[in-house]
């Protein structure tokens, strides 16, 4: 989903992915788009599933959805994880947020999520067929 470009209801969806891993900048120009900004908040509001790895979770920070959570993201980004107990685990699950730290963890990332929207058994099996951990 492009929240950039389209209006999004908390209803039609159950969970969003926000990804981006060029450079801080994307991050923070995301923050400046109101369908963004009113997608994340709502979703975290209403406890549904969002997501982030790179850069993207110093967006939920500068929103303030970290607070009292664990986050990770970038290394020496770390500052912009506002409110957040910083992680250096490859994935950080709290609650209803799931935060990576850049591409060499996006195969862990996706996994967690696999394991969260579906089920562990079909994250498994995933990655088994793709030789991860095997």
């Amino acid at each position: 989903i492009d929240l950039s470009t389209i209006a999004v209801t908390n209803e039609k969806y159950d969970s969003g992915v926000y990804i981006t891993c060029k450079t801080n900048k994307n991050a923070v120009l995301y923050t400046q788009g109101e369908t963004v900004t009113f997608t994340l908040a709502l979703w975290d509001k209403n406890g549904k599933k969002i997501a982030a790895i790179c850069a993207a979770p110093t967006v939920f920070g500068k929103l303030g959805l970290l607070r009292v959570k664990k986050a990770c993201c970038y290394p020496d980004m770390e500052d912009g994880l506002v409110g957040a107990e910083v992680s250096f685990l490859p994935v950080t699950v709290d609650g209803n947020i799931t935060t990576s730290r850049g591409l060499g963890t996006a195969l862990p990332f996706a996994l967690s999520l696999i394991e969260q929207l579906m089920d562990k058994e079909t994250a498994d099996e995933l990655a088994k067929k793709v030789v991860y951990n095997v």
